[in-house]
């Protein structure tokens, strides 16, 4: 009886094993994705890092990069582990599966009872950015993709585009007073997008003309974000956690049986050695 004979391993587990297999081999390729980001965001940001601002991106070019790493080492073991059924690769499938489950659970808690914390120095990092908007084009368009999708202006709202010196009041600059055009209430009739829309928004007497910007910051739109979403986010972490633990228990249920079956066999085996001593014994008889 050969290990790992369809009869003898049943179709049930069959399924389980490839099952594993599939979902681990995804698994492995969104590690390696990541990777690459990560690594990619890293690298540029030792050019961000020359104009100041690259700690704002250092944090989640880390997160990215060992999260891939851990994607790419899960996925592996859980893919060679359920092929070749290798007890050992899933067990350590299953506990470090186990680990992130009962580390996201954590953060999730220290996110909902600490969030003020957490928003605080969101923004605090945020006031950089706004420093350093001219200095450098990727970064230019970063902050206007944010102020547009979030549709916001500014971190608690547009006077703080007042520490970049050129939007400065007290500016010489052309910009003085004004805004990015990413602030602006665009009309999605526009064909063509005005970029002088944010000129001397921020003088004393424009107050009509604030009814053209967005009012709130970027933090109260990223909030605004969540909320819109918050049961579609909430549904896709719940159902990111239901995967997680069918993916541990039924690795837990291969690894019993792979055990099982390698006692088997090696009882199997001792039953074979009893039966060939004996028969010798018998012989010289």
């Amino acid at each position: 009886m050969a290990y790992g004979d369809d009869s003898d391993f049943g179709w049930g587990n069959l399924f389980i094993k490839f099952f594993l297999f599939i979902m681990n081999f995804l698994v492995w390729l969104l590690g390696c994705a990541l990777l690459a980001a990560g690594i990619f965001a890293q690298v540029e940001i030792g050019t961000l890092n020359e104009i100041g601002v690259g700690s704002l991106l250092s944090s989640p070019s880390i997160i990215l990069i060992c999260l891939g790493g851990i994607m790419f080492i899960l996925g592996f073991c859980g893919c060679l582990g359920a092929l070749r059924e290798i007890f050992l690769l899933l067990v350590i499938y299953a506990i470090v599966l186990t680990v992130i489950v009962i580390i996201e659970i954590g953060i999730a808690v220290y996110i909902y009872f600490q969030y003020d914390n957490a928003k605080n120095q969101f923004a605090e990092q945020l006031e950089q950015p706004i420093v350093r908007y001219y200095d450098d084009a990727d970064l230019q368009s970063l902050i206007d993709l944010v102020q547009t999708s979030l549709q916001c202006c500014g971190i608690n709202g547009p006077n703080d585009w007042q520490r970049n010196a050129y939007f400065n009041c007290s500016s010489i600059a052309y910009q003085r007073c004004s805004v990015p055009f990413s602030c602006c209430i665009m009309n999605n009739n526009d064909e063509v997008i005005n970029t002088q829309c944010g000129y001397r928004r921020l003088q004393n007497d424009s107050d009509r003309y604030l009814q053209e910007i967005y009012t709130e910051g970027c933090i109260v739109g990223l909030e605004n974000f969540i909320q819109r979403y918050l049961y579609y986010i909430a549904g896709v972490g719940i159902g990111l956690l239901v995967f997680q633990l069918i993916n541990i228990m039924l690795t837990a249920g291969l690894a019993i049986d792979v055990r099982k079956e390698q006692k088997a066999l090696k009882l199997l085996k001792e039953r074979e050695n009893r039966n060939k001593r004996f028969s010798k014994d018998v012989a010289k008889l």
